[in-house]
């Protein structure tokens, strides 16, 4: 894939260009560039325990939570924001407006691997309405991959429960196949 191409996930209306690929041995960040559609859900409230993610709006109005819950902010065009490793963050696109973003992934680790195969999933028609997979075990490899926790569950049960699905992912292939999907769109 060349990053200039834009992939577009059938299930959510989001679209996705690889602006630099982040994988590998590369010491590189990653760096894509999102479009979310009027109305998108974007990403659940999360945290990343190694990730820093820093968002800048190219275009629209970016909906954030960054910290606390209970306080959103809003992102204009040019406005961007640096989310630390353990900082609950979500973003959305409430508006009537499509929204464009770039985010940095620092390190990239396996964070493109994630999303393009998350990506690929929509394609094939293998994710809910939600455009997560219906498999538990393809979740906990693309959550193991994104470095992605959930607030409200202790770290180390996240952890302990990803590790067993993920090993069983390994043994069945179906953690394989996740980064069969992702290098499809390379």
């Amino acid at each position: 894939m060349k990053s200039s191409e834009c992939i577009v996930n059938p299930v959510t209306g989001d679209k996705l260009k690889v602006l630099r690929a982040g994988a590998g041995a590369s010491l590189e960040d990653g760096y894509l560039e999102f479009t979310l559609p009027p109305g998108s859900n974007g990403s659940p409230l999360h945290f990343h325990s190694r990730i820093r993610e820093r968002f800048e709006v190219v275009d629209g109005s970016l909906s954030m939570i960054a910290g606390d819950p209970r306080r959103p902010r809003v992102l204009e065009v040019g406005g961007s924001l640096v989310v630390e490793p353990g900082v609950l963050h979500r973003f959305w696109n409430p508006r009537t407006e499509p929204v464009t973003f770039r985010c940095q992934v620092s390190p990239p680790g396996d964070f493109e691997t994630f999303i393009l195969a998350l990506y690929q999933l929509g394609r094939e028609g293998q994710t809910g309405p939600a455009g997560l997979p219906r498999s538990p075990l393809q979740v906990a490899v693309l959550l193991d991959l994104a470095d992605f926790h959930f607030p409200g569950v202790p770290v180390f049960v996240q952890r302990c429960l990803r590790g067993l699905l993920v090993a069983i992912a390994r043994r069945t292939g179906a953690a394989d196949k996740i980064v069969q999907l992702a290098d499809r769109l390379r």
